[in-house]
């Protein structure tokens, strides 16, 4: 039996709306009819929508709005991100009311795609199978496998430019994929590969994508099984949706879309802001995104003004092109021209390109704006450069900034390392998040190394970890108190860690608190090769000093400005004040590469799928800003024709 629409049972109004507007402390009218449509469909839609345009407000809108009139007990809306950005939102703008709350417990489920696959569908199945689920974690899975092979199997395989991310299966008959390895599918190294994986997965260790192929295992088994699960999420909302993997989409398509009884299905996205190469060998995107049969277009922005929207928009494909109703703060009357500028360099001068922002900033903005403001310089590479690329130059961030630190750009990904946990758990007490939340960022970092003892009992992926862990060492009071001495000294005095106080005296400590975690003895003694390791080239400080990780402080007559670096990936979301985009290099210049477009507002856009990935990993990074926007080029790629056509699309040329 399929499910009963919610179309047919609620009915959004403008009552609803200004409320919304009210519960998320926004004007009134904030919404313009367009959105105002989009709030009020409860038929499947494809938002289609713009940097700038309020995607993520109107998203957490719409689920409140879902929230208050919701008549189901046991039926409930289902919200899949490839991030949990849609239920931070929730927590921290909807956390005071009672509709919020609810969305973030039975019967809703809001929360990242993959978690979902696991909690409902892979999991289980494999738990009815009576097989073991100790941990789901690639680089722990990945690092473990590899150990497991034969020296000279894992020299063979270094020596054909294969590592670690090579241990994983391709489908449930522990199939590999012929693509990634250098040899046969009746090669001694494939049927090592292979067997070692098996072994690792008869144990309980499964990398992310994996559990992916047991959930379509369950769905070519039961086939019955959408029909329960549309009975469960009859309204199904997806975020970021043009980020979607062919892997995913396939898994969602199944449950919810394909065949009878669908469900209402609303994705949000924008796909020129698709920059995560998911399928990097698919030949076609299955379920692509946005759909034009249920398209719905938000191609205004509220984040920049039609100057910026003729800049950027060169490199997006908005129908009619991209429209600046910006910004939303500031509205600048004064003498002070905002000119958008394209710095051109040569090897001898790349260092003088932050100063050179830095001036531009200084002299265009107050001291208010200063102090209000964020500014960025970003690169699309952003990591140290490979072997083979050492003559090129620039290749990444740091080569504009020799104190720049990969590992510290992003607060919220996933650390290599439990000293990056600590770190990160630091930053977001820096950024303003609370201790319990920098607690769990730790507590994070504690059960990955307990999953990866392989002990007695599986252990959770849930909430308040803290709690599990306090409970899990009960009945050891010393390690229970060497556990809130480290909580003590971390989190609340914020202790600069050093690499040698981390080796004569944390490391063990943490071994022994994970070690009873896992209700295991420690057995490894290859601390610098896992997750013990400590990070190379990586510099962990006080809260003083973690605020300055990654910033460039420019000064001039007594003014100041700091200046954030970081990849474009990092920065994917946020808006600023001010964006620098860097030329790197992958391949080629990537800038460089980019010029016909820039040149010529977008005419005779990239068509092959790398010079694709570059523009729209760049037409993020240059929808960044509310009032700025700057470029840093090499000099010799920008010949006098090349500067006098961007000249004429409204840029200013500054040789530094």
């Amino acid at each position: 039996m399929s499910a009963k629409p919610p179309s047919s049972l609620i009915s959004i109004t403008d009552d609803d709306i200004a409320w919304a507007e009210q519960a998320l402390g926004l004007p009134q009218n904030t919404f313009d009819e367009q959105r105002r449509n989009v709030l009020k469909s409860m038929e499947t839609i494809d938002v289609s929508a713009c940097p700038g345009s309020g995607k993520t407000t109107l998203l957490v809108a719409k689920l409140a709005i879902l929230a208050r009139r919701w008549p189901f007990r046991t039926k409930g809306i289902c919200v899949l991100s490839h991030t949990n950005v849609a239920r931070h939102e929730i927590e921290t703008r909807l956390g005071k009311t009672s509709e919020g709350q609810a969305l973030l417990r039975y019967p809703h489920f809001v929360g990242t795609i993959d978690s979902f696959v696991d909690g409902y569908l892979a999991i289980p199945w494999l738990r009815s199978l009576h097989r073991p689920v100790v941990l789901v974690d690639t680089q722990i899975c990945q690092e473990s496998r590899w150990k497991m092979l034969q020296h000279n199997t894992q020299y063979y395989l270094e020596k054909n430019n294969c590592h670690e991310s090579v241990m994983t299966i391709h489908n449930a008959n522990y199939d590999l994929d012929l693509k990634k390895i250098p040899c046969g599918e009746k090669a001694n190294t494939y049927k090592e590969i292979q067997s070692v994986c098996k072994a690792s997965i008869d144990r309980g260790m499964y990398c992310y994508e994996e559990m992916f192929l047991w959930a379509n295992e369950l769905l070519s088994i039961h086939n019955e099984f959408p029909v329960s699960i549309r009975g469960r999420f009859p309204f199904l909302l997806i975020d970021e949706a043009q980020d979607n993997s062919n892997t995913q989409s396939r898994v969602l398509g199944q449950l919810f879309t394909h065949g009878d009884g669908g469900i209402v299905r609303q994705r949000f996205g924008d796909p020129d802001q698709s920059i995560f190469d998911l399928d990097s060998d698919a030949v076609e995107v299955l379920d692509v995104f946005p759909d034009a049969k249920y398209t719905v277009s938000v191609p205004n922005s509220h984040r920049f003004g039609q100057d910026i929207a003729t800049l950027a928009g060169c490199l997006g494909d908005v129908p009619g092109g991209l429209i600046g109703e910006g910004p939303s703060r500031w509205k600048r009357e004064d003498s002070i021209k905002i000119e958008h500028t394209i710095f051109l360099f040569s090897d001898d001068s790349i260092m003088n390109i932050l100063p050179a922002f830095g001036h531009l900033i200084l002299s265009t903005f107050t001291d208010v704006e200063l102090a209000e403001g964020t500014f960025r310089a970003v690169g699309f590479i952003h990591k140290p450069r490979l072997e083979e690329d050492k003559k090129q130059k620039p290749y990444n961030v740091g080569d504009y900034w020799n104190e720049y630190i990969p590992a510290s750009t992003q607060s919220d990904s996933t650390p290599h390392s439990f000293v990056e946990y600590i770190a990160f758990a630091q930053a977001k007490i820096v950024e303003g998040a609370s201790l319990s939340m920098a607690t769990e960022k730790l507590c994070e970092g504690f059960l990955r190394l307990a999953r990866s003892l392989h002990g007695k009992k599986p252990l959770p992926n849930r909430k308040y970890l803290h709690r599990y862990i306090v409970a899990s060492l009960a009945d050891d009071p010393k390690v229970t108190t060497s556990y809130f001495d480290f909580l003590y000294t971390f989190i609340i005095k914020k202790f600069t860690l050093r690499r040698e106080e981390w080796t004569e005296k944390w490391l063990d400590i943490v071994k022994q608190i994970v070690a009873t975690i896992a209700s295991v003895e420690w057995s490894d003694n290859e601390e610098e090769k896992g997750l013990l390791r400590w990070p190379s080239g990586a510099v962990y400080t006080t809260t003083e000093n973690l605020q300055k990780t990654n910033i460039y402080l420019f000064a001039e007559d007594e003014r100041q400005v700091d200046i954030g670096l970081g990849s474009i990936h990092s920065i994917k979301g946020e808006t600023h004040t001010a964006t620098l985009v860097l030329e790197t290099f992958w391949f080629d210049g990537n800038l460089k590469s980019l010029l016909p477009c820039l040149m010529d507002r977008g005419k005779g856009k990239p068509v092959k799928k790398r010079q694709e990935k570059r523009r729209r990993i760049h037409y993020v990074a240059m929808t960044r800003p509310t009032h700025l926007l700057c470029l840093a080029i090499r000099a010799g790629d920008v010949d006098s024709q090349t500067q006098e056509k961007l000249e004429k699309v409204g840029w200013r040329i500054q040789v530094v």
